[in-house]
């Protein structure tokens, strides 16, 4: 069952994926918490499939400069506590563009 900390860490996740142009169910990340030692993994595990051409290029660049801005390539996991995930999480969020305003 997941608790308030690791939807937390999944909402930055989200928003993260949001910033560059994915909708959540555009890409797969999961979360693997360790019960004895409180590490978790969080894990890219698939981008964006089911598209067709131009569409789908266009959103596996932008899955991959989300990578990209984790230090991640082609998928890959970050390994720490809650706190340390969302610290790296927050700060890919600082170098993610920002959102249009409208």
């Amino acid at each position: 069952m997941l608790d308030n900390r690791q939807v937390a860490i999944l909402m930055k996740v989200n928003e993260l994926g949001r910033r560059y142009g994915l909708e959540p169910h555009q890409f797969l990340t999961t979360l693997q918490v360790d019960p004895e030692s409180a590490d978790s993994e969080l894990q890219y595990c698939g981008g964006p499939g089911g598209y067709s051409g131009d569409e789908n290029d266009k959103l596996w660049d932008r899955y991959k400069a989300m990578l990209g801005n984790l230090n991640l390539a082609d998928g890959g996991s970050l390994f720490g506590d809650d706190r340390e995930l969302c610290r790296c999480l927050d700060e890919a969020l600082q170098r993610a563009p920002r959102p249009r305003s409208r």
